[in-house]
């Protein structure tokens, strides 16, 4: 299988990650909807995965960032994407800022990983990556 997406953690120096408010879809059918996630996409046609998680940033966050790969989860959920891998990346980030551009979720927040491990099922199964972000926060 290839790499399909990407995940990224965008993280602060005392550890508070970025999560995203899947919306309900604006009238589209839509996969976990209301459901918390970490941010990312797919990977388009022609792109790596550093080239993918690069301008998901941009286009979700606005701004520029340097990338560090710390593993790799399969998807075995529901859509398209099922069996497919996705690529997990973290950034640092000097302190927390607001998201303006809410196009593609309901709402931001930035999180502990203790308050991330109480929400449960998070979208497309990325409660696999807790595992990495424990190691990453290791090494931070």
């Amino acid at each position: 299988m290839q790499t399909s997406g990407v995940v990224y953690i965008a993280m602060t120096p005392d550890g508070q990650i970025l999560m995203q408010l899947r919306d309900y879809g604006h009238g589209e059918s839509i996969l976990y909807k209301n459901t918390w996630a970490l941010l990312g996409g797919r990977i388009e046609t022609g792109e790596t995965s550093q080239e993918a998680v690069a301008r998901e940033y941009r286009e979700e966050c606005g701004r520029d960032g340097e990338f560090r790969f710390i593993g790799a989860y399969q998807y075995d959920g529901e859509g398209p994407l099922r069996g497919c891998f996705v690529d997990v990346f973290v950034t640092s980030v000097e302190e927390s800022f607001d998201v303006q551009d809410l196009s593609e979720g309901k709402k931001f927040e930035w999180m502990s990983l203790a308050r991330i491990k109480t929400l449960g099922k998070l979208a497309w199964q990325q409660e696999k990556v807790i595992p990495m972000i424990e190691r990453a926060l290791q090494h931070a």
